[in-house]
């Protein structure tokens, strides 16, 4: 019996940095559509002349075959991935950090203002409350109030 090309963990490992960048370029595609991507603190804007652009989709389409290739050769199989997994993965990485945003927190800075629990505090806790919301969606458990 041929030894395959690659053991499971190197399949695995292989696979999974082929998914991130496929991820990655997927995300760009949609925002190369998009042509912008305007929040109140991030902006996304392309940047790149018309020429440039057919040039990064070529590229792009390019990487696509070769993910594809890859696939066949090392019987990679299709992760699907679901919105509700997603909010539940950003729920906790975001309840985390935010919590490392509150006012005692901060102190790790330096000193803080007095007023800064009363005013900041409370805003976080509001994150954080729809921080956990995002992660209930799928199961319907969400109510539209606020605690």
């Amino acid at each position: 019996m041929k030894k395959p090309l690659l053991n499971n963990s190197q399949k695995n490992s292989l696979q999974i940095s082929l998914r991130m960048l496929e991820e990655k370029i997927l995300t760009m595609e949609m925002l190369i559509d998009n042509k912008t991507m305007t929040g109140e603190l991030y902006s996304f804007y392309v940047d790149l002349a018309d020429d440039e652009i057919k040039k990064l989709k070529d590229i792009f389409i390019e990487m696509h075959k070769l993910i594809a290739e890859m696939k066949h050769i090392f019987n990679f199989d299709d992760q699907k991935e679901f919105l509700s997994n997603q909010l539940a993965g950003m729920s906790a990485y975001y309840w985390t950090i935010l919590m490392d945003e509150t006012s005692n927190k901060l102190k790790r800075y330096g000193d803080v203002s007095p007023q800064l629990e009363n005013v900041l505090d409370p805003k976080i806790k509001r994150f954080i409350y729809y921080i956990e919301q995002l992660a209930t969606i799928k199961k319907g458990d969400t109510n539209n109030e606020q605690n």
